[in-house]
């Protein structure tokens, strides 16, 4: 394990090398890690993909939720004609379900949250899935449906 002095100097060291919103966000992660001499646990997911599906959004008692589906592509290393598309589901509460109302499928959502698990009951049993809690969500409108799934990069 490392010692609180040993996560200074990495975070130090990825500081230095990063700008703009990179910069920000390792900030944020080293004042969860090391801020206030607390040790915290850091729950971080970044993704950049297409929306593959409609948006759904819902009223709750209380705000609005928007769930998206979006498809995330990444290229093999050995192989760069290889791609591997991953499917994930984003749940946006709040401002953000309002701002992915007007998004359509094929166009890119930028999203910054935290990695959740839900386990609910089926009649063929229990299931868990896995979903993205937004916490900031960008959708960069395209215009429409791509070649293909995948973010492209």
């Amino acid at each position: 394990m490392k010692t609180d002095r040993q996560l200074r100097d990495r975070i130090i060291g990825l500081m230095s090398t990063a700008t703009g919103k990179r910069l920000a966000l390792v900030a944020r992660c080293a004042e969860a890690i090391i801020g206030n001499g607390r040790k915290c646990k850091v729950n971080s997911v970044q993704l950049v993909g297409d929306i593959v599906e409609p948006i759904r959004i819902n009223e709750t008692a209380n705000s609005r939720v928007a769930t998206l589906r979006i498809c995330t592509r990444e290229r093999s290393y050995k192989d760069p004609e290889r791609t591997f598309d991953s499917y994930h589901t984003i749940k946006a509460w709040g401002h953000h379900a309002d701002a992915a109302e007007g998004a359509q499928v094929g166009d890119k959502a930028v999203v910054l949250g935290q990695l959740r698990y839900n386990t609910f009951e089926t009649d063929s049993g229990k299931k868990t899935v896995a979903e993205v809690n937004a916490q900031n969500l960008a959708i960069i409108q395209t215009g429409g449906p791509t070649n293909g799934a995948g973010a492209g990069f």
